[in-house]
């Protein structure tokens, strides 16, 4: 629906564009305001300018006040002379150009930030825009969205040979996400306890979120979302330059439209951009082909089959040496520090003194209050975690940016994950289902590839299908991800995947602990089984 001449009025005065489904807010946006709109957006049909205005909808219900109200609001902003910050602005462009640009002192463009919108893009684009370690982004939930009938973004193919395949492939994944929605929420109105919700309402609100957790595992990555985001001007450049020169056609024309937007609110810093071939195009490796040959000598796989998985794969790859030492002597460098004494020295003491090593980290950590996150000096050590799980769950855990994610391309070849609900006696045609469904998708995947249509088959890759990365991270980042991702209100999935990353870090990634149930007592990974959200839904109801 076309915008009024009021709203948008409204609209130009806090957004860059009313008409493009890329945009910025500008300065006049404020930042509480900002981030209320950019998290509410990720569990909403609406886009943010359709949530701002919705604002003002909730206020004022009957269309005559809300009329008034965006008149009212429209000719305030009309009247609001800022014409003087005309010169202003103009300078401040010139001073950033020239210092920032011109002379390379970068670190100006981190006192600047920039607030992007992009409303129609679809999972695959999604994951790729958001492969940056300083960005915060949202996203549409997959818990709290229903995407059965939204239209979805295919790539552009070079031959039409596949046309009715796509149409097949499409129809049977939505089809099979909306009987998941339907008989699996009706699964759980009937097993859930109603003495465990407040009421009916919080009862239907957590059977429909645990059935779209399970339904999700079809979706296809060429189902549109929306992101919302905000970054450093620094990396919004280096960023923007990289996504400019991707392969992904949809990704590249996404980001030339945000860098036009932006360049609206940071003139001075983002005019130069120009794509980074170097880092934003995929490397092609054909020319080692043969040299390579070794890596995949020996390995068959049955085609247009997928193994499926019950569970993620978890592996600890690295870690790094005497963590209990390092984390020790990091206490003592900011809690007892020795005047002259340096770091190595104080490891080198404490190596293979485990007891007071354990005493010291315990100490550390007594007056830890509830909600208090590691302190600084467990930013030590390194993790190097090798994963398998499926792309609905990683698309959570890709939010953990503190860290390096090498992530591998999509391919169906790494299988797919059975969602816990359907191995259910019950729920065993449903099961089938699935795994045809998935069998199919494979299939078209890998014709596509073997068309060498690599990026365009990505797009025919369900959430429940499996991707392969690795994760880096320092022993306080470990420790925030576990704890964080294990609590009882997330998906089975990547709760598994957390639990299993601390189960490895303390059967593999520490030599020895001399009170390991004390020493894992210190943390708090939680491995309860309720997962009804009942809590959290009786919580909201009572709001």
């Amino acid at each position: 629906m076309p915008y009024t001449e009021h709203e948008i009025k409204v609209l130009s005065h806090f957004f860059t564009s009313t008409d493009g489904e890329e945009y910025a807010a500008t300065d006049a946006m404020p930042s509480e305001l900002w981030a209320c709109l950019a998290g509410g957006a990720s569990r909403s049909h609406l886009s943010v300018r359709d949530r701002f205005l919705q604002i003002f909808h909730d206020t004022y219900p009957s269309p005559v006040e809300y009329n008034e109200c965006l008149e009212h609001i429209a000719q305030a902003i009309e009247a609001q002379n800022t014409s003087y910050l005309k010169p202003a602005m103009e300078r401040a462009t010139k001073f950033m150009t020239k210092w920032s640009i011109n002379y390379g002192h970068n670190s100006l463009k981190d006192s600047s930030t920039d607030r992007v919108v992009v409303d129609h893009v679809s999972i695959r684009g999604a994951k790729l825009l958001e492969e940056t370690n300083l960005g915060a982004f949202q996203e549409k939930s997959t818990r709290y969205v229903d995407f059965s009938k939204a239209e979805p973004i295919l790539p552009a193919l070079p031959t039409q040979e596949f046309d009715a395949w796509i149409r097949r492939v499409l129809d049977r994944s939505d089809r099979l996400y909306a009987r998941m929605t339907r008989e699996c929420t009706e699964y759980y109105m009937h097993t859930l306890p109603d003495a465990d919700f407040k009421d009916k309402a919080a009862k239907k609100r957590t059977a429909t979120a645990k059935a779209f957790d399970t339904a999700r595992y079809c979706l296809l990555a060429c189902k549109p979302t929306a992101l919302a985001f905000t970054m450093p001007s620094r990396e919004t450049e280096r960023h923007l330059s990289n996504l400019m020169a991707s392969d992904n056609a949809e990704v590249a024309s996404i980001a030339n439209n945000v860098v036009e937007g932006a360049k609206q609110v940071n003139p001075g810093l983002l005019t130069h951009l120009t794509p980074n071939k170097f880092h934003g195009a995929r490397c092609d490796m054909s020319t080692l082909e043969s040299e390579l040959s070794y890596l995949i000598d020996g390995i068959t796989i049955e085609p247009n089959i997928v193994h499926s998985s019950d569970e993620p794969l978890v592996s600890l790859h690295t870690a790094s040496p005497n963590v209990l030492a390092r984390l020790a002597a990091s206490i003592l460098q900011v809690n007892a520090p020795v005047p002259g004494r340096s770091y190595r020295a104080t490891l080198n003491e404490l190596i293979d003194r485990d007891v007071l090593n354990f005493d010291i980290i315990e100490h550390r950590l007594k007056s830890r209050g509830q909600y208090d996150d590691l302190p600084k000096e467990f930013g030590c050590c390194e993790f190097v975690f090798d994963i398998v799980m499926d792309y609905g769950a990683y698309r959570d855990l890709q939010r953990h940016r503190v860290g390096s994610q090498i992530v591998s391309d999509l391919n169906t070849e790494n299988g797919y994950t059975v969602p816990s609900l359907l191995n259910l006696s019950e729920l065993a045609d449903l099961k089938g289902s699935y795994v045809e469904c998935l069998n199919d998708i494979h299939a078209l995947h890998q014709s596509l590839r073997d068309h060498c249509l690599t990026s365009e088959a990505e797009y025919f890759f369900a959430l429940g299908h499996n991707v392969h990365f690795t994760y880096t991270c320092d022993f306080r980042q470990l420790i925030y991800l576990v704890e964080l991702r294990t609590r009882p209100a997330g998906h089975e999935s990547y709760r598994l995947v957390a639990q299993k990353m601390f189960d490895q870090l303390i059967d593999n990634g520490i030599d020895w602990v001399p009170e390991r149930e004390k020493f894992v007592s210190l943390f708090r990974i939680d491995r309860s089984t309720d997962t009804t959200r009942a809590a959290q839904e009786n919580k909201a109801q009572t709001r």
